[in-house]
């Protein structure tokens, strides 16, 4: 959508944004997933101890990536003294970017949670509602805000996904004896 309604240097300056700030963010709670999966496995049948296990995993993964999330947030300027004046423009969509991979990495948290309780059937709505929101917002926002409005619709389609999130791991929980 980017690419179609600013232009190919548009598109290029979201996705180095999007490499720079959200990926990285977001690969950590991926390895995470992959980490603590087969932890939770193992305990899955503790309620107590998968709480405490699940909700370690998040503060982990908060504190691993918030401080680089701020980095972008905070100063987005530095990364145009890094890439030169032409990228210029990548200042604008860093911040909201690297919110995107923050809220994205701690909620794969819930994906672990999910997969050791054998409800990926969790994930997958949770995915759908995330790309739902993104679909809905992604033109109206980019029409009105540019690349910044494409950033604004990750970060809407992520967080119209927090509740369901919520929702599905307190019944998770629940479920546990």
């Amino acid at each position: 959508a980017v690419g179609r309604i600013l232009g190919a240097q548009a598109l290029g300056i979201y996705q180095l944004g999007y490499s720079l700030a959200a990926n990285p963010i977001n690969e950590v709670g991926k390895v995470f997933v992959h980490v603590t999966s087969p932890i939770l496995v193992k305990i899955s049948d503790d309620r107590d101890r998968l709480k405490k296990a699940f909700f370690k995993n998040i503060l982990s993964i908060a504190f691993i990536t918030l401080p680089f999330a701020l980095i972008f947030a905070i100063a987005p300027q530095l990364f145009v003294i890094i890439l030169s004046e032409k990228w210029r423009t990548i200042a604008t969509v860093l911040p909201i970017l690297a919110v995107v991979g923050f809220v994205k990495s701690v909620s794969l948290a819930s994906t672990a949670l999910f997969i050791s309780t054998k409800n990926q059937k969790y994930t997958t709505i949770i995915t759908f509602v995330n790309i739902l929101a993104l679909l809905v917002s992604i033109i109206p926002l980019i029409i009105n805000f540019g690349i910044f409005g494409a950033g604004l619709s990750a970060l809407i389609g992520s967080l119209c996904a927090v509740p369901f999130i919520i929702y599905y791991t307190q019944k998770t929980f629940i479920k546990i004896n």
